[in-house]
């Protein structure tokens, strides 16, 4: 990149990963890679050759897509390309191994599902969800609420919220609860700025103690908690 003149910049350089500077905006690009060790939070790599290998860490089949200059797709997996185009939101390999390769995983599984499924839930993979929704615990705060904003920055997150609530996923950071106003104020919202904490603020309901513990635990920003905990 350096050679034919773009600037690089080594923002993850330890994991393989570099950004180029482009006039269209930054582009990261990172080399191929296999987990070597993994502890439910942290991975540390390996850097290989091996497409399959590469394609077997990641999350999600259609995460494990990887395409050429001219334009041509490789799907290693075998999956990831259909998965894809019927909107079919699956684990790549085993659900439990991947989520417990990092428990953050099980969060991105419903924020893709948020944006991208046009299939039901596997049965199968929400049991896996359900067992291991105890070991969030284990993430940061920071880690937990990029995940959530991110999946309640989609256009409509209710059958996702639903579900989560449903199941009791986020139990570790407060309880089942009643979506009932959280239903009213997507409706109510729709065409306005979507602003996550906002809608944090509609699913959580009114309950000024459970408020601020949850800003206090996602380690929210001023402005967000602000948003959080003002009414509504």
């Amino acid at each position: 990149l350096e050679a034919v003149g773009i600037k690089t910049v080594p923002t993850g350089i330890d994991h393989g990963t570099i950004t180029a500077v482009i006039e269209a905006g930054p582009i990261e690009v990172t080399t191929l890679r296999e987990d070597l060790e993994t502890d439910g939070r942290h991975a540390e790599v390996g850097f290989t050759d091996d497409w399959a290998k590469d394609a077997g860490r990641r999350d999600l089949t259609m995460n494990a897509l990887y395409l050429s200059f001219n334009g041509q797709v490789f799907d290693p997996l075998g999956t990831g390309l259909s998965d894809a185009q019927s909107g079919l939101v699956r684990f790549a390999g085993d659900a439990k191994t991947r989520i417990e390769e990092d428990y953050l995983r099980l969060l991105r599984y419903f924020r893709f599902a948020a944006k991208y499924a046009r299939q039901p839930f596997e049965p199968a993979t929400l049991a896996v969800c359900q067992a291991l929704a105890p070991e969030l615990t284990r993430l940061s705060g920071e880690r937990v609420q990029t995940e959530l904003f991110k999946l309640l920055k989609n256009q409509n997150p209710l059958p996702t919220v639903q579900q989560l609530n449903q199941l009791d996923i986020l139990q570790s950071f407060w309880p089942q609860q009643d979506l009932q106003y959280f239903t009213r104020y997507l409706t109510a919202s729709a065409d306005l700025d979507i602003e996550p904490a906002l809608r944090l603020r509609a699913w959580l309901g009114n309950d000024q103690t459970l408020l601020k513990n949850t800003a206090a635990r996602l380690k929210l920003s001023s402005l967000h908690k602000s948003q959080l905990l003002d009414p509504l």
